[in-house]
């Protein structure tokens, strides 16, 4: 339930995004040859220099008969123009004057490059009045559900994602497992190398179900495995299968920092240790502070000394 209100109020947003107003006036895309490189007028492109669109500018009103200087002086009172009269040396020789220069994308340009003021004087000598601000506009149907489409789409799936991850997760987990063969040692080693705990706890599992040498030499790996729960799970599989051979190794995890690897630890030597066995459980249990691991070292020693009471009356 919690979840349908979620999805229900991200659709109710993604269907607005079908009224939303944009603040765009579309143009051709105008190139210019000012010598520095190439002009682009479709706002997609980089920042044009200001002295290159001054120097449109300049162009453009020689071309029409209007004093640039002026505009210039009217829009901005009382600034220095000395800069001004070195424009086109600037762009020496390699200066190529356009043939034809679209006086509105000139304007918008001008605005475009925070040259507000002079693009007013400019549309004032070309249309008579100020050039104003960018009308907005509604984009037609089709693109406002191209909007839907291309914002909504990728905010769905990371919805989903975001509410399904731990399912996502384990199903790539199931995925993973299914490329090791289970029922063989060999696939049981390699999958003991994976990155993912829960295969190497699938591979712990299956070699205590074959339970051969080999398969044993893969648990008594698997008791120094990065991850605690797939220690605890060879360590619990060794005590299963009555495994002596392992001593070395469980006395050495009866030292872990985790607890709970040591309850196992004692639990196992419960079953495969001897005698001497008791004596490393007792020095462990000076040191132990956790209330129940130090309750399953005791029970482990008890049942390791009726063992040796039983063997001592045979």
């Amino acid at each position: 339930m919690f979840y349908l209100k979620k999805l229900t109020f991200l659709i109710v947003i993604l269907l607005s995004l079908s009224h939303i107003s944009l603040a765009v006036t579309p143009s051709p895309v105008v190139k210019y040859n000012l010598g520095d490189g190439i002009i682009n007028f479709d706002r997609e492109g980089k920042k044009n220099s200001v002295k290159s669109i001054l120097l449109l500018t300049e162009i453009y009103c020689e071309r029409n008969n209007i004093n640039f200087t002026g505009l210039y002086m009217t829009a901005y009172p009382g600034a220095d123009i000395k800069w001004l009269s070195t424009l086109k040396e600037e762009y020496g020789s390699f200066t190529v004057i356009p043939e034809d220069i679209n006086v509105d994308i000139l304007i918008n340009e001008l605005v475009y490059v925070n040259y507000t003021p002079l693009a007013d004087e400019l549309s004032i000598a070309v249309y008579g009045e100020p050039a104003g601000t960018e009308e907005t506009y509604n984009p037609p149907f089709f693109l406002r559900w191209y909007l839907y489409l291309y914002i909504g789409i990728p905010v769905l799936l990371a919805f989903i994602i975001y509410s399904y991850k731990e399912k996502i997760k384990w199903t790539f987990r199931i995925l993973r497992q299914k490329g090791y063969d289970f029922k063989t040692v060999e696939g049981c080693v390699k999958a003991l190398e994976d990155k993912d705990e829960l295969v190497r706890a699938k591979a712990v599992e299956s070699l205590s179900l074959i339970g051969n040498d080999h398969a044993i030499d893969g648990l008594i790996k698997a008791v120094e495995d990065r991850d605690p729960w797939v220690r605890k799970a060879a360590i619990l599989e060794l005590g299963k299968l009555k495994v002596t051979r392992a001593m070395p190794v469980l006395l050495k995890s009866l030292e872990d920092e985790n607890y709970y690897i040591v309850s196992a630890s004692a639990h196992t030597l419960a079953i495969t240790g001897d005698r001497k066995t008791i004596d490393h459980l007792r020095e462990r249990l000076k040191t132990i502070k956790a209330s129940g691991t130090a309750r399953d070292i005791r029970k482990a020693i008890e049942k390791l000394e009726k063992k040796e009471k039983d063997r001592r009356k045979q």
